[in-house]
């Protein structure tokens, strides 16, 4: 029977594991439970495998198989939809993603995910690796002492810069596939919302995820990121100059960050 292939992708922090599991949860659907990593199955493609002398029909057909392989392991005959999630937090690692769903994967459906407060986002991220609870079901996840944090100014702006980008490139993908939005803030507003347009776009019934909760237990980003609004201020300036400089506040970002550690390790 024909089923529906999907992958979601996202930055880190974006939702993608939230939704991943409330589609693994639904009794028509399976997928590969741990994170799909980039390198290499999807940068490299059927590389991976062979030496490049296959014959173009066994080529061709390659890595759907895989991905198949990978992401019916927990299918049954109810199976109607399966799949994978995938975080991709560079351009670079966007664009050879995209080309080798562009050119190998073309009937998957891409459930794409971004967070529109990149700030809470990026502080996010560090109480998260600061703590080692990453998710709101860790164990461990209610009762963490939650320290107050500055980010810093350079190291937001190369975040920030790399990430609308890594968003632009995915958005290509709207050319050659079915393309769901999602943004994170409104899996928080209205969770069940999101969760019954996520099963109508891959053609499952609807029904109520009482398996996995979009909770919020981090507190609002200005109670624990001392310098959030500034970092806002610098989010919007990020945004305007988005188009044709984004690169260029990325590179001049890294340049800075670089300059710092040599100047730290030599004292």
């Amino acid at each position: 029977m024909e089923q529906t292939r999907y992958l979601i992708i996202g930055s880190a922090r974006s939702g993608t594991t939230a939704l991943h599991l409330a589609v693994l949860g639904h009794p028509n659907a399976a997928g590969l439970v741990d994170e799909l990593r980039l390198t290499p199955l999807l940068s490299q493609g059927r590389d991976v495998f062979t030496k490049g002398n296959d014959p173009e029909h066994d080529r061709a057909l390659m890595l759907p198989a895989v991905y198949d392989a990978l992401t019916t392991l927990n299918a049954d005959e109810n199976t109607t939809a399966h799949g994978a999630k995938v975080v991709c937090n560079s351009p670079t690692a966007a664009s050879a993603m995209v080309s080798v769903l562009q050119q190998q994967l073309p009937n998957l459906k891409i459930i794409l995910v971004r967070r529109n407060d990149l700030v809470a986002q990026f502080g996010s991220g560090i109480i998260g690796r600061r703590t080692g609870v990453m998710h709101a079901w860790n164990p461990g996840a209610t009762e963490r002492a939650i320290d107050k944090i500055t980010i810093g100014r350079w190291q937001f702006t190369a975040f920030a810069a790399a990430h609308l980008r890594t968003y632009d490139v995915l958005s290509s993908l709207a050319q050659s596939h079915e393309v769901l939005n999602v943004v994170y803030e409104s899996l928080l507003d209205d969770a069940e919302g999101v969760y019954r347009s996520l099963y109508r776009f891959l053609g499952l019934p609807e029904v109520r995820a009482t398996w996995v909760a979009a909770t919020k237990v981090l507190p609002p980003p200005d109670q624990y990121i001392l310098n959030y609004g500034s970092m806002q201020s610098r989010l919007r300036m990020i945004e305007q100059s988005r188009v044709g400089r984004a690169e260029m506040l990325m590179a001049r970002a890294v340049a800075k960050i670089g300059r710092r550690t040599r100047r730290d390790r030599s004292n």
